[in-house]
């Protein structure tokens, strides 16, 4: 899916919702990554879904088999794939094909891009409920707007030293006027049924929502998009960023921060993993750095700059040779940190019974590390691409 630029875009969305309503009397909806809609999609559908994307039905069921991809469960009970799986099951057998990585590692990775899924589905960006009417989501969501255009006027100052007062004047204004607006929108359906509304609020309100949900799955598209790029790049998932860049359908990771991911691999290592730390063009182990080939002085010098090998090396002569230190030799009955259940530790610093318990327990540590970010992500596409008419 690319971007398209903002006036396109808000005119494709306005089109598709005009015609949706006239024609259908009902919207679109997005849920690539819902589980409640996932009992309709199950292996037959995933093995249709992958013709001509260079996975035969083999391949599948081998990368099945594998516990690579997931079932889901609807809150009715019945299981079944997300759709997203369908692109999942692509990137396992390419990453499979590089003969980069084990068995083992994938399943490390696809561990964690799961976690990143549930967060944006079901936490974070939670889709909206069938059980719940349009309406009644709709005048939540009205409610939540003012609460985020209310906080994207706090700080405007702080967060852009670099705008000029012309500009914060101008940005303070327009976010005063999507407070206002948003306060006008939730009194006109606040009090009311649907019932009764003029035809003119129904179809403001439904374009609204449309328009909502349209942001929403672009925000979840953008932040799972990060972590492909991370891992199809190359990179571990343990691997973190100061930045990120989305142009012309292209995410793109700026400015490594090592210290971060040292800290999430120390992880890695004390729940027993063993697998390389790993950059495009070299992974990082016990004993140093081994590049994947071997570099002119020239590629050395562009890998030093890109990769931040300064802060790297920094890193790790800081924590020191016992960084890596895991007393594989350990073991003995341990209570999993997350469920509570008995199980045998391979490590003596192993906290979890399962990936599964660890993946739940990455995610509640992401949830209190990022609170608010995937609001924020939410409000700033907003402002830059809903601007008010």
């Amino acid at each position: 899916m690319t971007m398209q630029s903002r006036p396109a875009e808000q005119e494709f969305v306005e089109e598709v919702t005009e015609a949706l309503q006239n024609n259908l009397g009902e919207d679109v909806q997005f849920r690539i990554f819902d589980p409640q809609i996932c009992g309709s999609f199950q292996r037959d559908w995933l093995a249709a879904a992958l013709e001509g994307q260079g996975v035969d039905g083999a391949e599948l069921d081998w990368i099945l088999d594998q516990g690579l991809l997931r079932r889901s469960k609807a809150p009715s009970g019945e299981e079944g794939f997300i759709l997203y799986t369908e692109r999942m099951a692509v990137l396992a057998k390419n990453l499979w094909d590089t003969g980069r990585y084990s068995v083992d590692e994938l399943r490390h990775i696809f561990d964690d891009w799961y976690v990143r899924v549930e967060i944006i589905s079901t936490e974070h960006l939670a889709y909206d409920s069938f059980d719940v009417d349009d309406y009644d989501h709709f005048r939540r969501r009205a409610a939540e707007m003012i609460e985020i255009s209310e906080h994207s006027l706090f700080g405007l100052a702080e967060n852009n030293p670099s705008w000029t007062p012309e500009v914060l004047a101008e940005r303070t204004r327009d976010a005063e006027t999507k407070v206002s607006r948003w306060r006008w929108i939730h009194g006109l359906v606040s009090n009311d049924a649907d019932a009764i509304l003029a035809p003119s609020v129904r179809k403001l309100w439904r374009k609204q929502l449309f328009q909502l949900r349209w942001l929403d799955e672009w925000c979840r598209i953008m932040q799972i998009g990060e972590f492909e790029t991370l891992i199809t790049d190359g990179y571990s998932p343990e691997v973190t960023f100061y930045g990120t860049r989305w142009e012309n359908g292209k995410t793109t990771l700026t400015n490594l921060n090592w210290s971060s991911t040292l800290d999430r691999f120390r992880e890695t290592l004390n729940e027993g993993g063993a697998f390389p730390l790993r950059t495009p063009g070299f992974n990082v182990t016990a004993q140093g750095l081994t590049f994947t080939r071997h570099p002119s002085p020239e590629e050395y010098q562009a890998i030093f700059e890109k990769e931040r090998l300064d802060q790297l090396f920094g890193e790790l002569e800081r924590r020191g040779p016992g960084y890596w230190t895991c007393d594989l030799e350990a073991s003995g009955r341990g209570q999993c940190a997350e469920c509570k259940a008995i199980f045998e530790r391979t490590t003596s610093s192993r906290k979890y019974c399962s990936e599964r318990c660890s993946s739940r327990a990455k995610s509640r540590r992401w949830r209190e590390a990022n609170p608010e970010r995937a609001r924020e992500s939410q409000a700033k596409y907003y402002r830059e691409n809903y601007p008010e008419e």
